[in-house]
């Protein structure tokens, strides 16, 4: 098989270590950016002048750096893989597809020549085949494997939506598109530069070795990653907190239950309202905890009334405590109440459920 896609393994890894630099060089810039003009408050209220709060910033960013560059590392060799596999599918779509026959000449009918294949850019998974008249006809024809012609989109006139006419002309390695709509009359040109040679990146090598793990590096990362992981998150969460400090205050002042807790909350919550013979259903210990729970109401009120009303009390008793009604609320039957109660342990989920409640 002649490989059209395919390249050398090397060519591969050299293009997936540009695309790391860039990566790393963009993210460098967004987070080293300029420091905030006004003074930063800390977690414990200290104000930190822009300059100290650059300098937290780069530890900060120096730090989980050495995490994302070995991720890169880590995620090399499949990412690797899956481009030289991708061109394998490419150049095998390309082998196995046969060019259709009897493709006819639009100006003399003749059967024209089958010159060569191509894989669209656009698709990656269409072929289409160009043929060329014996007899100079012209225009040739790109046709796809069940004979139908290959068509352009037309360009479209920016202003009023007609299709623009277009011309070339080459000057040296230049390009120049000219573009005219025969509707409206506007006019406009583009060029494209074609250039053999790469632009020079004089601080390429550089970056790639503060960005690149090398083979040895990577396997020493690899190893140590779990220690790095561990306080790399710690660090990260540190920084959540302190962005998030008002939240995290709040959970100090929540009254939390645990689950008997919770059933004699509800009982005292209730023994003095309408409602009675409260039961609990066994908890679902799953990530948050949940419980379900019937009661009875043995008044006349409408199922309405009932329901918005035991909602309203349940909703009220629960605002300052780690338990919250479910968002589908309460059902109601024969005079039977039914709904589910959420028990929130982990401080990230009480924070988003603070959060939530800020919210409206």
């Amino acid at each position: 098989m002649a490989y059209k896609h395919l390249k050398t393994q090397q060519e591969y890894e050299d293009q997936y270590d540009k695309f790391t630099v860039h990566y790393f060089r963009d993210l460098e810039k967004i987070f080293l950016s300029e420091p905030p003009k006004e003074d930063f408050i800390d977690s414990k209220g200290r104000k930190l002048p822009p300059e100290l709060y650059r300098g937290m910033s780069k530890v900060i960013f120096d730090v989980s750096l050495c995490f994302r560059i070995g991720q890169k590392y880590i995620e090399k060799k499949e990412t690797v893989r899956k481009w030289m596999e991708d061109d394998i599918k490419k150049d095998e779509l390309l082998e196995n597809s046969e060019a259709p026959s009897l493709i006819r000449c639009r100006k003399c009918l003749g059967h024209m020549n089958f010159k060569n294949k191509y894989l669209l850019a656009a698709t990656d998974d269409k072929v289409v085949f160009f043929f060329e008249c014996p007899n100079k006809c012209l225009p040739h024809r790109l046709v796809y494997q069940d004979g139908t012609d290959w068509v352009r989109d037309p360009d479209l006139c920016p202003k009023c939506k007609g299709v623009m006419e277009s011309s070339d002309n080459r000057n040296e390695n230049v390009i120049t598109t000219a573009y005219g709509c025969g509707s409206c009359g506007h006019k406009y040109s583009d060029e494209l530069v074609l250039s053999t040679e790469e632009k020079l990146d004089p601080d390429f090598e550089k970056d790639k070795a503060r960005f690149c793990m090398s083979e040895e590096e990577g396997q020493r990362y690899i190893i140590g990653s779990s220690g790095l992981k561990t306080a790399t998150d710690s660090i990260l969460k540190m920084e959540e907190k302190r962005k998030d400090k008002k939240f995290y205050d709040e959970i100090n002042n929540l009254t939390k239950l645990t689950i008997p807790q919770l059933k004699e909350y509800l009982i005292n919550l209730l023994k003095e309202k309408v409602y009675s013979n409260l039961i609990f259903e066994q908890p679902q210990m799953e990530r948050i905890v949940s419980v379900g729970f019937s009661i009875e109401d043995p008044t006349n009120q409408s199922e309405y009334e009932s329901r918005q009303k035991l909602s309203k009390i349940i909703k009220k008793g629960l605002e300052n405590t780690n338990c919250r009604l479910m968002s589908d609320g309460i059902d109601y039957r024969l005079g039977i109440l039914t709904g589910r109660l959420r028990i929130y342990e982990k401080e990230e989920d009480l924070v988003e459920l603070i959060k939530k409640a800020s919210l409206g």
